[in-house]
C-alpha cells in the first residue's frame, strides 16, 4: 500500500506542477498582451517610405466644421507694416531695410547702434488705432548684452505728441512682442486734441551699451482687436491663448496662427475629453520647424500623440507620443516622407486623424480629396482626451491653421 500511495503522491505533485506552469504561463502571456498594448505601435515603425496609398474616407459633413478662418474679421487684426519692397522709400532715418535676416517676407527693418549712438528711423502713416487691444511684432537682436534700450513710439508728424513703449527682457535673435496698449507712456499736449485716432507717425529708436555694438531688426507689426473672436474656442497651458495663437492676413483672408512661445499645443475648448472621432484641419507651415495634430491630449502638460509634417522645404511626417517617460524611442516613431515633393510656405495640406478604440489611423490630402494613409498606431495610453494643434522645434516656429474639423464617433 505504502508504494502504491507514494507513486500517487507523485502523480498528483506532477499535475500541481503541471498546472502552476500552465497557470504561470498564462499570466506571463496576458501580461505581454497588456505591454505590448500599452506600449507598443508598429512593427515597422521605423521604416522610411515615400509610397503612399491613396484611400477612399468618409467626406466630413458640414456641421464639422468648428474653426474657420471665415469667423475671423477685418476688425480682429490691422497690417501696421511688414517692412517689404513697397517700403523701401517710406522708411527714413538710419534704418535700412535688411535683406539677410527677416522673419516674414523678404525683408526686415535694421538699426545698427555702435558705442552708445543713438540710431532712428521713421514712416509715416495716417492710422485710427483707437479700438486697438494690443500690438504685436517681431523683434531680432543681434547681441542683448551690448543693447542699452530700444524704443517705439507712435505719434503726430513732428513727434510732438506721442505714445512711447521702451522694449524689455529682449534675448539674442527672434523675439515675439506683445505690447497691450495702455501700457505706451502718452507724451501729449491735452490741448492739442491728439489721440490714438490720430497717429501719423511710427518711430523705432535703438542705443547700444558704450564701446559696443548691436543690430536690431523689426518685422511683422500689427494691431490686435477683440481677441477673445480668435482665442475663446481653444484651452492652452497657463491660459496663454494670445501667446501660442494669434492672426495673419493671407490675401483677403485672416489664418489662424499657432507658434511655439509659452506652449507647444492648444485643444478645443468643447473638445476635452473625446475618446473615438474623426478629426481633419489645413494646415500650412510658415517656418521650418514641425507642426500638425495633436490628439488625445493634455493641453496642461503636452501629453498625447502628435501628427506632425516637416516645416517649410523639408518632405517629412511622423507620429510620436509624449507621455511622463518622454517621447517614443526612435525605433518605435512612425515616419516617413513624401518622396521628391517638399512642404512648401503657404500652400495647404489636410491632415486627418481617426480614432476607434485603440487604434487610431493618420492621413494626408494635397488637394482635399484624394487622401493617403500614412500609418496606424494600436495604443492604449490615452484612451481620451482633446482636440488640438501643436507647433514643436523653437519660437520661431509657426504655421496657419483652417478648416478644422470634428467628428465624434
Amino acid at each position: 500500500m505504502s508504494s502504491f500511495q507514494s507513486l500517487f503522491q507523485k502523480i498528483g505533485s506532477l499535475k500541481s506542477f503541471v498546472i502552476g506552469f500552465f497557470l504561470l504561463v498564462l499570466i506571463i502571456a496576458i501580461g505581454f498582451y497588456y505591454t505590448s498594448q500599452r506600449q507598443s505601435v508598429s512593427q515597422n515603425s521605423n521604416t522610411i517610405s515615400s509610397e503612399l496609398k491613396e484611400v477612399k474616407l468618409e467626406k466630413l459633413e458640414k456641421d464639422s466644421l468648428v474653426i474657420s478662418s471665415e469667423a475671423y474679421t477685418a476688425d480682429n487684426i490691422l497690417n501696421i507694416t511688414n517692412f517689404e519692397q513697397s517700403e523701401d522709400s517710406k522708411w527714413q532715418g538710419g534704418g535700412v531695410l535688411d535683406e539677410k535676416v527677416s522673419f516674414e517676407g523678404n525683408k526686415s527693418l535694421s538699426l545698427v547702434s555702435i558705442n552708445h549712438n543713438e540710431v532712428t528711423s521713421y514712416m509715416k502713416k495716417d492710422l485710427d488705432l483707437s479700438n486697438v487691444e494690443y500690438f504685436e511684432m517681431m523683434v531680432n537682436i543681434s547681441d542683448s548684452t551690448a543693447l542699452e534700450s530700444v524704443v517705439m513710439s507712435l505719434g503726430d508728424l513732428e513727434m510732438k505728441n506721442y505714445y512711447q513703449y521702451t522694449f524689455a527682457s529682449l534675448t539674442d535673435g527672434w523675439n515675439l512682442v506683445q505690447i497691450p496698449k495702455n501700457l505706451f507712456v502718452p507724451i501729449i499736449d491735452q490741448a492739442g486734441g491728439f489721440g490714438w485716432q490720430k497717429i501719423q507717425k511710427i518711430q523705432f529708436r535703438t542705443v547700444s551699451r558704450m564701446n559696443a555694438m548691436v543690430i536690431v531688426r523689426f518685422d511683422m507689426l500689427n494691431a490686435f482687436s477683440n481677441s477673445s473672436n480668435f482665442t475663446k474656442d481653444w484651452r492652452v497651458y497657463n491660459d496663454n491663448q494670445k501667446y501660442f495663437l494669434s492672426l495673419v492676413i493671407r490675401g483677403d483672408s485672416r489664418k489662424l496662427v499657432a507658434r511655439n512661445n509659452k506652449a507647444v499645443a492648444g485643444i478645443l475648448e468643447n473638445k476635452r475629453n473625446i475618446r473615438d472621432f474623426i478629426m481633419s484641419a489645413v494646415v500650412s507651415p510658415q517656418s521650418n520647424g514641425r507642426s500638425g495634430l495633436f490628439v488625445r491630449g493634455n493641453y496642461n502638460n503636452s501629453f498625447g500623440y502628435y501628427f506632425m509634417i516637416g516645416g517649410d522645404r523639408s518632405n517629412t511626417w511622423e507620429i510620436n507620443k509624449l507621455n511622463k517617460d518622454g517621447w517614443l524611442p526612435a525605433e518605435k516613431i512612425i515616419k516617413g516622407n513624401i518622396g521628391n515633393e517638399v512642404f512648401q510656405k503657404d500652400v495647404n495640406y489636410w491632415l486627418r486623424v481617426e480614432g476607434r478604440g485603440d487604434t487610431m489611423e493618420f492621413f494626408i490630402s494635397f488637394d482635399g480629396n484624394v487622401y493617403h494613409k500614412l500609418g496606424e498606431i494600436k495604443d492604449n495610453e490615452f484612451r481620451a482626451g482633446g482636440l488640438g494643434v501643436f507647433v514643436l522645434d523653437g519660437v520661431s516656429t509657426w504655421s496657419t491653421f483652417d478648416s478644422v474639423m470634428v467628428k465624434e464617433l
